[in-house]
């Protein structure tokens, strides 16, 4: 999960369900693919400045994603 989440932010996917979806397509058991999709899901949201040192995001990588979420 570590890995998708880092490569999410990093990438800024303009969609990032499908990124999501493609990388755990590659990476995850289907048995346990829906589950990781749905657990990345909830933890995007999730991620602030205290917590971004887990998955090796630098700041300057969160402010970015995090300025073209906010977008109207």
């Amino acid at each position: 999960m570590q890995a998708v989440v880092c490569i999410v932010v990093r990438q800024r996917p303009s969609d990032t369900r499908r990124c999501i979806e493609e990388w755990t397509a590659e990476n995850i058991p289907a048995s346990a693919r829906q589950h990781c999709i749905t657990l990345v899901l909830a933890e995007l949201p999730c991620l602030h400045e205290g917590n971004i040192g887990r998955y090796g995001i630098r700041p300057s990588e969160f402010t970015a994603w995090q300025e073209q979420h906010q977008r109207p």
